[in-house]
């Protein structure tokens, strides 16, 4: 069974890792263009003594556990998978396209996990409806805790996320799938406040 979950693992994280590859050219590219019609507008411009620089907005959120839906079931000799996964943690946003994250939950597999992660969004994905911001891009990182992935001792992890903001409060969702006899397959959502 620990054979082929980290068979299942290692192509898991080969295909988030693709995705997040992909994810990373669709921004680059965005950006690449950006900077050139920046650098166009740069030399067209009149340089004034007025002209102040726009501040990067950072913005510090405080996040919860995870509610997750397991879509597959345990087998009969196995115990019911956790649902509510107690927890809290930090999201720090170092400008629009990059968050690291980092926090404590109570797993899936009942067990306390701790994670760290870098989340990119690029502006290809990531829009406003109305007051609320969209995101779509790839959360890459390290969680410990689950005992068919390195022993339970940290491992690589890579999940495609959706964060949802408005001024004040948002949330984030993933997806955990199913993938070559992996039964934890799960939804999940996180919520968050923003502190500053």
């Amino acid at each position: 069974m620990r054979n082929a979950t980290t068979i299942m693992f290692n192509r898991f994280s080969t295909l988030a890792l693709a995705i997040s590859a992909l994810v990373f050219t669709a921004g680059s590219a965005q950006a690449a263009e950006v900077d050139a019609v920046d650098s166009v507008t740069a030399a067209a411009a009149t340089p004034s003594d007025d002209a102040v620089a726009t501040p990067v907005e950072r913005h510090l959120w405080v996040t919860s556990g995870f509610l997750s839906y397991h879509y597959t079931k345990p087998q009969p000799w196995e115990r019911q998978f956790n649902q509510n996964n107690l927890g809290v943690g930090v999201e720090y946003a170092i400008n629009p396209n990059w968050t690291v994250a980092a926090g404590r939950y109570a797993n899936s597999v009942w067990k306390h996990s701790n994670y760290l992660q870098a989340l990119y969004t690029p502006d290809a994905t990531s829009f406003r409806v109305s007051n609320v911001d969209i995101k779509m891009g790839v959360a890459v990182g390290t969680v410990n805790g689950y005992s068919d992935m390195n022993h339970g001792k940290y491992a690589p992890a890579a999940l495609p996320v959706i964060s949802l903001e408005t001024q004040r409060v948002g949330f984030n969702l993933t997806v955990i799938p199913t993938m070559f006899g992996n039964t934890v397959g799960a939804y999940a959502i996180q919520f968050k406040v923003k502190a500053f």
